[in-house]
């Protein structure tokens, strides 16, 4: 018979063995998680995970639209550098255009003072007879504004067309003073005699 003394050994090994059984299995329990820690609340866990995501979509958000922003400013700036450019070449033409008309202008000008300018044209008969070179008769005209002051005509007769050949005569007539815009009548004017015939006569206006 087990005696009182021996009745309470065994039970204290019992005892002692079932508390290093439950030992080893919450030791087995904790292993088969991994070896993580378990927070004391996983709500809050979850909570802050969420966080951080929503702050994070939050950021990425913010960076889209700046983006767009920044492509917004860019896209204009391109175009005000394109719409100076063209201003610039357009800017370009007219000073092209006022080249062309102050050239316009110079011509025109030109031809008016030239207009205003005494210039003496004519237009003349001649003739060769019984070994005698005349002028017949003809008509002067100052097309200019201003008086052709001593003027005068000079006709030379050659022997040979458009003022070729040998010289035959020559003779400088005064006209005078003509006026702007008037016309004069020429009488006749004998220039030389000779025995060769007229091929032309070259006359030349001279004034003041």
């Amino acid at each position: 018979m087990l005696t009182a003394r021996t009745y309470t050994a065994l039970t204290n090994i019992f005892l002692i063995l079932a508390v290093t059984s439950l030992g080893l299995a919450f030791y087995s329990y904790q292993k088969d998680l991994g070896g993580q820690a378990i927070p004391s609340d996983e709500s809050n866990v979850n909570v802050d995970y969420k966080t951080q995501m929503t702050n994070f979509n939050t950021m990425i958000l913010n960076l889209d639209t700046q983006i767009s922003e920044l492509r917004a400013i860019n896209s204009p700036s391109r175009n005000t550098i394109s719409q100076i450019i063209q201003a610039q070449l357009a800017a370009q033409k007219p000073s092209a255009q006022l080249v062309q008309l102050e050239d316009e202008r110079m011509r025109l000008q030109s031809m008016i003072n030239r207009s205003q300018e005494a210039s003496l044209v004519g237009s003349f008969f001649y003739t060769y007879s019984r070994s005698e070179y005349s002028i017949l008769d003809g008509v002067y005209l100052n097309t200019g504004l201003t008086v052709a002051l001593l003027a005068n005509v000079t006709f030379t007769f050659y022997s040979q067309p458009n003022g070729q050949g040998i010289v035959l005569c020559s003779i400088t007539y005064l006209l005078g003073d003509v006026a702007g815009q008037a016309a004069s009548i020429l009488g006749r004017i004998v220039c030389g005699t000779g025995t060769t015939s007229v091929g032309s006569v070259v006359f030349q206006f001279k004034w003041s």
